[in-house]
């Protein structure tokens, strides 16, 4: 089995108000959460939806990332071959670093189809969360389960 995961990033300049979101989709159950930071980057935000999604996922299964960025898939890729990769946002690459080690041999990066479909609902959630930060300050909190049954690609209810 394997357990797929969906993030975003959204943020309204750099630097600005940001938001965060991700989906994990296992045994056909879908979870998530979105969050924001003030005073953020894009690749913060992206980052932060990844490192929150990798900590909801156990280790031990196949993990199929699905990320609206390639650049962070391939320096998360070469960061993992032992290649010595000089990247922005140094502090939340030493995160992701030891949260993907122990998934090293079940790891694989997939881009998300633009538009629409999985991209949409968690780009959607991404940008409710930088709003959500511009009105009311840092935030994190859990997807409703009755939003994340519209997730495209569930096993109807």
């Amino acid at each position: 089995m394997s357990v797929s995961l969906w993030t975003a990033g959204s943020v309204t300049g750099p630097p600005g108000y940001g938001g965060w979101s991700f989906v994990v989709v296992q045994d056909g159950v879908a979870t998530g959460a979105a969050g924001g930071e003030r005073r953020t980057t894009l690749r913060r935000m992206q980052l932060t939806g990844l490192i929150e999604a990798l900590k909801s996922v156990p280790v031990g299964k196949k993990l199929i990332v699905h990320c609206d960025d390639v650049a962070i898939a391939q320096i998360a890729l070469t960061r993992l071959a032992a290649k010595p990769v000089e990247a922005e946002e140094g502090d939340l690459w030493a995160l992701i670093d030891v949260l993907l080690a122990p998934r090293r041999e079940a790891l694989e990066f997939r881009r998300m189809a633009i538009p629409g479909g999985s991209h949409g609902f968690v780009s959607a959630w991404a940008d409710q969360a930088r709003d959500k930060t511009k009105a009311t300050g840092p935030f994190r909190t859990a997807i409703p389960r009755p939003n994340l049954l519209k997730f495209p690609g569930l096993p109807a209810a």
